[in-house]
């Protein structure tokens, strides 16, 4: 599974500090969707309400409904936070009333690559292309 990338100086920005601590969750997890099922950084809206879900929440922060008692917070009007990051620059608003992350294809492979990328792994397998493991004759 293809790790998600975060630029270190991301939460200094004037743009995160912009969008708020709450938008920024949103903009992680939200990165690391589109990492793992390969979207190029788009995110559809009914993603991005399950993703801020609270019960998603808690999951993510290893939590029961009964420690913490997230269905009170602001930042659970889901439109919000999305609507900060695009505010804020982070996100951009698509046809059909998905998002884009901004700078996603800045520091992930697009899916075309990521394909392309997979063909030669398994092309160069069926040739053998792989390197003899400890032990194994060459």
């Amino acid at each position: 599974m293809p790790a998600t990338k975060l630029d270190a100086n991301l939460f200094e920005s004037p743009a995160a500090l912009d969008a708020g601590m709450h938008a920024m969750y949103l903009h992680v997890v939200a990165t690391a969707y589109c990492c793992r099922y390969q979207t190029d950084g788009i995110i559809g809206r009914d993603a991005v309400r399950r993703i801020i879900s609270p019960d998603a929440i808690l999951a993510d922060l290893g939590l029961h409904e009964q420690s913490l008692n997230l269905r009170d917070w602001r930042f659970l009007d889901q439109a919000e936070p999305a609507d900060d990051l695009v505010r804020a620059g982070l996100w951009e608003h698509c046809d059909g009333g998905d998002f884009r992350i901004v700078d996603y294809l800045k520091h992930h492979r697009s899916r075309a690559v990521l394909a392309e990328q997979r063909a030669a792994r398994q092309e160069a397998g069926r040739k053998g292309g792989r390197a003899p493991r400890k032990g194994e004759a060459q």
